[in-house]
This record gives structure tokens, C-alpha cells and sequence, in this order.
């Protein structure tokens, strides 16, 4: 597995595990990147049942980010995925608290 530059200043890496994908996510997720990272989720997990998106190294996101990831977890949900936030910085922990969505997102 390698790191993948989504944005000028966002990396993924894609682990394709026996039961789930996870997609560890590095640098700043906000309205300029997460598009990026929108596509790699839609392109590279829809086929998985379960969808991890590992957030411990993400410093900073915004609400446009937010947006972005609830879209991105009702496509996949379309595909029968299930898309889950896992090890959320406190950055990211803190932002989908303040919009209600910490429960909805790591559960």
C-alpha cells in the first residue's frame, strides 16, 4: 500500500481487507479536496460491504467536507455499502459533533 495525493494537500491509501476497505486519509478535507476524495470512495469501495474511512490524520475540515462525506455515504449505501468514520482526530471529532453527525458517522 502506498500513499496516493488526492489534492495538493490530501493523501489516501486504499486497504483492501477480506471484509472491508479502508481508506486512511492525511491533510486537510474541505471544499477544494473533498471531491477527490468523493470519487476515490465511490470508485474504489462501492463493491465493499464495508467502507472504513480512517480520519486520525486529518487536521482540518469543514462543513463542505461534511456534506461531501454524508453524500458519499448515501451513494454507497445505494450500492449496499456501509461507509463508517473510524480514529477521527479531534479536529474532525469536534466539527461532525457541532453538526450533529458524530453519531451517525462513527456508528
Amino acid at each position: 500500500m502506498t500513499w496516493s495525493r488526492l489534492h495538493g494537500y490530501l493523501e489516501a491509501e486504499v486497504e483492501h481487507l477480506p471484509d472491508e476497505v479502508v481508506v486512511r486519509v492525511a491533510g486537510e478535507l474541505d471544499l477544494a479536496s473533498s471531491p477527490e476524495l468523493a470519487a476515490l470512495l465511490i470508485e474504489d469501495c462501492s463493491d465493499a460491504k464495508q467502507v472504513v474511512l480512517d480520519l486520525r490524520l486529518i487536521g482540518f475540515i469543514d462543513a463542505a467536507a461534511v456534506g461531501v462525506l454524508m453524500s458519499v455515504r448515501e451513494m454507497l449505501q445505494w450500492f449496499g455499502s456501509r461507509l463508517t468514520v473510524s480514529d477521527a482526530s479531534r479536529q474532525v471529532r469536534r466539527v461532525l459533533s457541532i453538526c450533529d453527525l458524530l453519531d451517525v458517522l462513527t456508528a
